[in-house]
């Protein structure tokens, strides 16, 4: 009973289609005056944001810069889980630029 609640509430929170992928990004802290960029890995995509498996926890309300194969994009971290010894960073997107468009 408690597992089907928790699964209707997770997906009331989904508002758009989620796509599986396994594609390589990096990301930048914004609020940092480091210039490290991390290697990391695209889980998920979505209209609204993507799932990131990353090697090191980040908190939840963090603002990144996120490098995509096609875009750059500044989300928020909304959720970070340990999966087995790594952790899935749910990021939302904030602004998305097209690598056209000259961004970072």
């Amino acid at each position: 009973m408690l597992s089907r609640a928790r699964t209707a509430r997770t997906e009331e929170r989904r508002r758009e289609a989620r796509v599986s992928a396994d594609h390589p990004a990096s990301l930048k802290l914004v609020n940092t005056t480091s210039a490290v960029r991390t290697d990391v890995r695209v889980v998920d995509v979505s209209k609204g944001g993507v799932k990131l498996r990353v090697a090191e926890a980040l908190k939840p309300g963090t603002v990144i810069q996120v490098r995509l194969k096609g875009a750059n994009a500044v989300a928020k971290v909304v959720y970070c889980r340990k999966a087995g010894t790594v952790f899935h960073v749910g990021v939302q997107f904030q602004d998305i630029f097209s690598k056209r468009d000259g961004g970072w």
